[in-house]
């Protein structure tokens, strides 16, 4: 029982190492290609592909390791059916939590992307803000005001209160 103990541990410590590293490489990789570029010139979006992509291969080695740590002390079946659970009912709160606030901030930010209404570089005055859009995705806009301060506004806002774009 210890031997498959310390063994377990082994294959997790050495499961979370490979992650992280091809993690790494998969992310500088797809930087070095510059896929979030292609997307934005492509689809005219600001998404960050390469973080999700590596984010989502450095998680999915690490869950192996995992599998194989049960795996070496007999527990795998009964812990992954534990685990899987939780994860399902983790995912499906999460859907259901994050949805309510990204769902009118993606359409908002799709009906201000196709009107044309907003780009980066475009000086605005928002509510009592004034400052120049340094960031604009499908989710909120990135205001520099003149203080230096960045201000983060979610697009459904941004849609729901008056804004000026001013003159350059």
């Amino acid at each position: 029982l210890f031997s498959q103990l310390v063994v377990a541990i082994i294959l997790l410590l050495i499961g979370f190492v490979i992650g992280k590293v091809i993690g790494r490489l998969i992310q500088k990789a797809l930087q070095e290609v510059e896929l979030n570029k292609m997307v934005r010139h492509t689809v005219g979006l600001r998404l960050r592909l390469e973080q999700i992509i590596s984010g989502f291969v450095t998680y999915f080695i690490y869950f192996v390791s995992v599998v194989m740590a049960l795996e070496v002390m007999n527990l795998r079946s009964i812990i992954v059916y534990l685990i899987s659970g939780g994860v399902i009912l983790i995912i499906i709160l999460s859907i259901i939590l994050g949805i309510k606030d990204f769902m009118p901030n993606f359409f908002a930010g799709l009906t201000l992307h196709r009107k044309g209404l907003l780009k980066e570089g475009d000086k605005v005055k928002f509510e009592n803000v004034r400052g120049v859009i340094i960031d604009f995705t499908l989710n909120d806009v990135k205001i520099e005001a003149k203080n230096g301060d960045v201000i983060f506004v979610p697009n459904a806002q941004f849609l729901k209160s008056k804004f000026v774009k001013l003159k350059k």
